[in-house]
């Protein structure tokens, strides 16, 4: 038996290439112009005229085979194989592979032991033609998106030949088509699974980003049930709705898969969501009638770009083969498919929420929104949704009535039912739609209120705030106490104002009021939000078993269907975070907030300060995770908002705007974020009238602009009134980074007393082994090196290493700090090879996670290190190449005047 020969058999290496980029160029126009194409082709390409004609008339199942011409090129400088290192990662096994690149289960060999991921690496012959552009743009979506339907992206880098890799979540799981053929799933539990990815597909748009390859390949469902959302490699950022196809993209081809492409991918039209919720069509009409849209009867690539394009998709109900799935599919459902396979991308589903709501709709026996359905229908829709009266309402007028007398009083009878029904329907339309004007009332005048307190917290002292909020107490007693339920609410409002202004203790007395109100007479939602910002509370306080229990119970109690619970489960999301950030999982609380973010979209508050707070809150996570552009990408959208609503002069703003210079800080752009503090010239964060957190965060700016002096005694001062205000964790910040002013200055004995009162804040903390610790426990190993007591430093190096292998798996970027002091106490005891690898090792890891790679103070102090580390060991040349690249940090991040530039000119 002889082995069929492919297009490309007997091509040699050059051949080959040639072949390729002629194909990607044929493949990118559309298909009726790809015959003109060939016979146009210059005399050099003659030889390769017959394999493109063969590959361009591939039936649709011949075609998958050209998903493997990138692999069969010249082999590339190393044949990957388990065991090999890619980056920190080690390979396991190969797990799969596509049209560009191959994916590999791995595992982290250093920091992350234990956790394995999905490499996602090219092929060689893709990644020297241009792959690497992809797996960029795949690495920069990825990073804006945290979804729970949605794979994470861990990591992201070049090993030492050059090669792109991707580490992505492992999901272990079946593509979405599998599944629900393996599970033998009705159509309202396969219409579920569709729901879950059209939620994660709506986010990602609410994102500004159109995937483009929707397939089933592309959705993996878990044994749970849970679906996730894979490969944004096509994926283009939307700039107005509209994604623009890269240079690189132009040149090598449009990357999709045909059978769920959009008539405008393969016509080269602009691309939108629309393009998404076409392909989601596609998907869910395979899913439910078991085959696609458009009957072929050659099955080439070509007839299918042509179906696509021209062909009218056939109705669901026609193309299933059993009868009751035909009955099953008839009406609704077609409805629905023909709306979102429109070859018009405007007469399509305006976004994914649409098609969504038409699904949910259909599943609830409710009218579509995609077409205006007759009365016969709307009756029909009312009838089943009360189906047990109306059944027994017939059996007995059936039972009573006969005759011809009978069957005209049934024809009268059904006529007034019509009737009826279609006022029912106007009724309930009516009454529908003035819940939702006075739901949105509701909340403008909520907003309004929030608008007003918080401008009159910008402008007064925390004592004025209490003065007002103890009179909105009496007021809300008085004018509500016959109204509990609305009492509850409006006590859980004005204890989140308390807490705002870190009145923790008067915050918990408005709760405890708050809570048997809503317990016994109000909103579900309320309730669990309020069960959610206690269990937030208890976090704080250490009590973690307590916050599980509120949050599990909250998680009940929340339905999500109104916009009010929408908004609640948003909120409890947020708690969620901040209780996951407790526990040093910032990655975590990064899913959590875009979990809130989409929910408060799909409430409509995306235009509201809500939103932008939400924002703020996902900023400090991916601060607190390392991943500090996206912070500073988060805070400027949070910025953005606020000023188009109308909110530039409200504590929010100011807020918005401290968020942005700490990440820009520890990105390493100190400059930067001193003009930040102050909003760009905006206001003065300096003022004693701002929140603590501001003036708290510019003086750590400070000191990472070399004011030591100028940042030590605000720091001290700062604590202090941190204390008056019963703010620990803020006292605790304060006087760790106080002590690291007066360890620049020189001055250890104020630094050995700013750690031990922070180390009184943290005790129960370091007992129990939490992340709150990990900062006075870098600071105490410091304060050690610098009083000379070595073996102290050793063993708090010790305990801290112990807490960050706990705490601080998904967060690498923390353990800069501690291979520094690593490096400065094997020095000191004259272990110079030891310490020059862990200042390597701080100096990668602070390079990782930087802003710009060419100014950063951070990674200016690590060179400033190793070039003396070099010194000492005799590498004079590298010494001076290390001293001078920290200079050019420190000018460019910091400005000339850093006292450390002065140092450095004279080493």
């Amino acid at each position: 038996m002889t082995t069929p020969s492919t297009p490309w058999s007997g091509l040699d290496a050059p051949s080959w290439q040639r072949l390729r980029g002629l194909l990607d160029q044929a493949l990118a126009l559309p298909a009726p112009q790809r015959q003109a194409w060939l016979d146009a082709l210059p005399p050099d390409a003659g030889d390769l005229r017959e394999p493109l004609q063969r590959l361009l008339t591939l039936s649709e199942d011949e075609a998958s085979r050209l998903e493997a011409l990138p692999a069969m090129g010249p082999p590339g400088p190393e044949p990957l194989a388990p065991g090999h290192l890619i980056g920190p990662y080690r390979l396991l096994r190969p797990l799969g592979q596509g049209g560009m690149a191959e994916v590999w289960l791995a595992e982290h060999r250093q920091l992350l032991q234990g956790r394995q991921v999905a490499l996602k690496l090219p092929f060689a012959q893709a990644w020297r033609s241009g792959l690497p552009e992809r797996f960029a743009r795949e690495r920069a979506i990825l990073a804006t998106l945290a979804h729970p339907n949605i794979a994470r992206l861990y990591d992201a880098g070049v090993d030492e030949q050059g090669r792109p890799w991707l580490a992505l979540e492992l999901v272990q799981g079946q593509p979405l088509d599998l599944h629900c053929q393996q599970a033998e799933l009705d159509v309202p539990a396969r219409i579920g699974l569709m729901l879950q990815v059209m939620d994660a597909v709506a986010y990602a748009h609410a994102s500004l980003v159109v995937h483009r390859d929707l397939k089933p390949g592309n959705i993996l469902v878990s044994a749970d049930g849970q679906v996730r959302l894979l490969d944004f490699g096509i994926a283009r950022l939307l700039e107005d709705g509209v994604a623009e196809d890269s240079e690189l993209t132009r040149e090598l081809g449009r990357a999709l898969t045909v059978p769920y492409a959009a008539p405008e991918q393969l016509s080269g039209g602009a691309i939108g969501t629309a393009a998404d919720v076409y392909s989601l069509g596609v998907v869910l009409f395979e899913l439910l009638s078991g085959t696609r849209p458009y009957r072929l009867d050659r099955g080439t690539r070509g007839e299918l770009e042509q179906a696509v394009l021209h062909a009218e998709p056939r109705r669901a109900s026609e193309a299933a083969t059993p009868p009751a799935l035909r009955r099953a599919l008839r009406g609704d459902l077609d409805t629905i498919l023909a709306t979102a396979l429109q070859k018009d991308p405007r007469q399509r589903y305006p976004s994914v929420d649409a098609f969504a709501d038409d699904l949910r709709r259909h599943l609830q026996h409710l009218p579509l929104r995609a077409r205006r359905e007759p009365w016969w229908v709307l009756a029909r829709k009312a009838v089943w949704r009360h189906r047990v009266a109306s059944v027994a309402a017939a059996a007995t007028t059936l039972a009573v009535l006969g005759g011809a007398g009978a069957a005209w009083w049934q024809a009268e009878e059904a006529r007034a039912q019509r009737d009826a029904a279609v006022l029912a329907r106007e009724r309930a339309d009516r009454e529908a739609e003035s819940a939702r004007r006075a739901e949105h009332l509701a909340a403008a005048q909520a907003d309004l209120s929030s608008f007003v307190l918080s401008d009159f917290a910008g402008r007064h002292a925390d004592e004025e705030m209490v003065k007002q909020l103890d009179s909105a107490l009496l007021m809300v007693r008085a004018q509500y106490r016959d109204d509990p339920g609305l009492r509850g609410a409006l006590l859980l409002g004005v204890g989140e104002q308390f807490r705002w202004i870190s009145e923790q203790g008067r915050a918990n007395e408005v709760f405890d009021e708050a809570a048997p109100l809503l317990q016994q007479h109000g909103d579900a939602g309320a309730l669990a939000q309020l069960m959610c910002i206690r269990a937030a509370m208890h976090a704080m306080a250490g009590d973690s078993d307590a916050a599980q229990a509120l949050l599990k119970q909250a998680q009940a109690l929340n339905p999500q269907q109104t916009a009010g619970q929408l908004t609640a489960r948003a909120e409890c999301l947020l708690e969620e975070a901040l209780m996951a950030r407790i526990v040093g999982q910032p990655g975590q609380a990064v899913a959590l907030i875009g979990q809130a973010l989409a929910l408060q979209q799909r409430a409509g508050l995306s235009r509201r300060e809500a939103h932008s707070e939400a924002l703020n809150a996902l900023a400090r996570a991916q601060l607190e995770a390392g991943q500090f552009a996206d912070a500073v990408r988060s805070t400027r959208r949070s910025i953005a908002l606020l000023d188009d609503i109308g909110r530039a002069n409200t504590p929010g703003l100011r807020n918005a705007w401290g968020v942005l210079a700490s990440a820009l800080r520890e990105g390493g752009q100190a400059r930067q974020a001193e003009a930040a503090h102050g909003g760009e010239g905006r206001f003065s964060a300096a003022e004693g009238s701002q929140p603590l957190p501001v003036r708290m965060e510019l003086a750590t700016t400070w000191l990472a602009l070399g004011q030591w002096q100028r940042a030590a005694t605000a720091l001290e001062q700062l604590a202090g009134e941190a204390l008056r205000q019963e703010a620990p964790g803020n006292a605790r910040f304060s006087l760790v980074q106080a002590g690291r002013a007066r360890l620049a200055l020189g001055d250890v004995a104020a630094a050995r007393r700013d750690l031990a009162r922070a180390e009184v804040l943290v005790a129960a903390a370091r007992q129990a082994g939490r992340p709150q610790a990990r900062s006075v426990l870098m600071l105490a190993i410091d304060v050690a090196l610098a009083e000379g007591q070595l073996d102290q430093a050793q063993a708090l190096l010790d305990e801290t290493q112990t807490l960050l292998q706990r705490t601080a798996s998904t967060t690498p970027h923390v353990w800069s700090p501690w291979h520094r002091s690593r490096a400065v106490l094997a020095w000191r005891r004259g272990d110079l090879d030891q310490a020059l690898q862990a200042a390597a090792t701080a100096l990668a890891l602070a390079q990782r996670h930087v802003i710009d790679p060419q100014a950063s103070v951070v990674v200016a102090e690590d060179l400033w290190l190793r070039a003396r580390l070099r010194r000492a060991s005799g590498d004079s040349s590298g010494a001076r190449e290390d001293a001078h690249l920290a200079r050019q940090h420190l000018e460019a991040a910091a400005g000339p005047a850093h006292p450390l530039i002065q140092v450095i000119d004279r080493f």
